[in-house]
């Protein structure tokens, strides 16, 4: 029963809280579930986070919004669309935490960290 603070339920989705958010392969893939966001733009801010997470969506510290970068945002439609774009399929109240990353925010991610390829789970 989900209600109750110690079921099966509730103890997984805290084990979730612990979990690494990304993961880097052979010192050049950075695996993401989601992306690199409006706000991360190097592994050392991931390293950072504090845990237990706080995964919300009603974002209200820099810290939040990484988090909620990191697993939702998503790559733009198309590489004509740069910097960073509303995502109104995952934000449909238009509140701006979760939004699309255009290919230049990748190359200056991509770049700034010594990476070659960002992989991304979520879609």
């Amino acid at each position: 029963d989900p209600g109750e603070p110690e079921s099966v339920f509730n103890r997984i989705n805290e084990l979730f809280d612990w979990l690494p958010l990304a993961a880097i392969i052979e010192d050049k893939i950075v695996c993401l579930h989601g992306g690199i966001g409006s706000t991360l733009s190097s592994l050392e801010q991931i390293e950072a986070i504090q845990r237990p997470l706080e995964v919300i969506h009603e974002v209200s510290t820099p810290e939040q919004q990484l988090v909620v970068d990191i697993l939702w945002s998503d790559p733009t439609d198309n590489d004509q669309e740069l910097g960073i774009q509303p995502n109104f399929i995952r934000d449909p109240n238009g509140t701006g935490n979760i939004v699309k990353f255009g290919p230049d925010r990748v190359k200056q991610f991509l770049e700034n960290n010594g990476m070659s390829i960002i992989l991304r789970a979520h879609e």
